[in-house]
């Protein structure tokens, strides 16, 4: 049941989308949207609702602040995931609204009194474990393409439906993916990288055509293809991103060009770094890696590539941790404090955590 409150009381609204799926295959579920049918913009606004949509009419519930979106009709009249002309008035009805989702599994509705809307059998498409698209209008969203890669990642004992690859096969040879906003791309690649098979998601892309149009730096070396396959789910976006471009050499244009967040580039950067110059045989060189990496502020950061670099096969990286930990407990307040006749302070706090670095290692 949905439960029902003083604002939307008297209004016809339903539960769609990605929560209702999620809950149908008892998943946690994340942001719940819902549909509003035979309203409009100014009565949700009277309810007290907040307009936040730029592109269609969206608003926020008072208390829940969850979305609460009117039904709505779009018509292609540009290129991109952009180029659509929206109608949302009070006739639209709600399989209009399901009609322009994506996916048959995306496009099942749960009414207020918990009864399922299934118009384009999705239910048994969840049953089947199949990725399969509503209609021939798929096509006209190259947003979608990613969109479904992410979702093969997700959902990784599903299959994509034949016909539906066909459509993202030809999606892929046109110009469309290249009209995309580089950050709606990259937050579809950021989330299938976070999923328990991120390579079903770059598998899909590479068989596709659309790996070598929106990633052409990225080189998917059968390392790469094992980390993807094998990730630890401990792993954070970061070093996810970084072991995924750790064998592409232009990997600065890669994140420019996808438009990663700066400590995704950061990330990536600095484990290269750590796999060109960590050493199994000089605490010197291992103590110079420290500094580049900044890993006297940024030890969590510096844990982090750690545990990347074990996972691409060093081995002396928990005596590194721990060396570095002595380093960390060092009172440099103290020491500083009675070595004030020393104008180089800065070469005595170096000094003083090699030494400890160096020579001494708690077990």
């Amino acid at each position: 049941m949905i439960t029902e409150d003083k604002y939307t009381k008297g209004l016809e609204f339903y539960m769609v989308g990605g929560a209702v799926r999620d809950k149908l295959l008892s998943i946690a579920a994340g942001d719940i949207d819902w549909v509003v049918v035979g309203s409009d913009s100014l009565e949700m606004q009277a309810r007290g609702f907040k307009k936040v949509g730029k592109d269609f009419p969206v608003f926020l519930h008072p208390v829940s602040k969850e979305e609460f979106a009117l039904a709505r009709r779009e018509r292609k009249i540009d290129v991109g995931h952009k180029g659509f002309e929206c109608y949302s008035e009070k006739d639209v009805t709600l399989l209009e609204d399901l009609s322009r989702r994506d996916l048959t599994i995306n496009a099942i509705a749960c009414s207020n009194d918990g009864k399922i809307i299934d118009p384009f059998n999705g239910l048994k498409d969840l049953k089947m474990g199949v990725l399969r698209h509503i209609s021939d209008s798929f096509r006209e969203d190259p947003l979608r393409l990613i969109r479904l890669a992410r979702f093969s990642a997700k959902f990784s004992r599903f299959t994509i439906a034949k016909e539906t690859f066909n459509i993202c096969y030809a999606i892929a040879h046109t110009d469309e993916l290249r009209h995309l906003s580089k950050e709606r791309v990259w937050k579809e690649i950021s989330l299938g990288l976070m999923t328990n098979r991120p390579i079903n998601m770059f598998d899909f892309l590479e068989k596709t055509g659309a790996l070598s149009i929106l990633m052409p730096e990225l080189v998917l070396s059968d390392r790469v293809i094992s980390f993807l396959t094998n990730l630890p789910n401990k792993f954070n976006l970061y070093v996810r991103y970084a072991l995924l471009c750790i064998d592409t050499c232009s990997r600065d244009m890669l994140s420019v060009n996808l438009r990663v967040e700066s400590e995704c580039r950061n990330y990536a950067n600095l484990l290269s770094n750590i796999m060109d110059c960590i050493s199994v045989n000089s605490l010197i060189d291992n103590y110079i890696l420290l500094e580049k990496c900044d890993a006297f502020r940024r030890p969590k950061r510096f844990h982090d590539l750690l545990e990347a670099a074990n996972f691409l096969g060093v081995k002396n990286t928990n005596e590194i941790w721990l060396r570095l930990q002595n380093v960390l407990n060092i009172d440099m307040h103290k020491i500083i404090k009675s070595n004030k006749e020393i104008d180089d302070i800065k070469n005595l706090v170096r000094n003083t955590r090699l030494s400890v670095f160096v020579n001494k290692l708690n077990k």
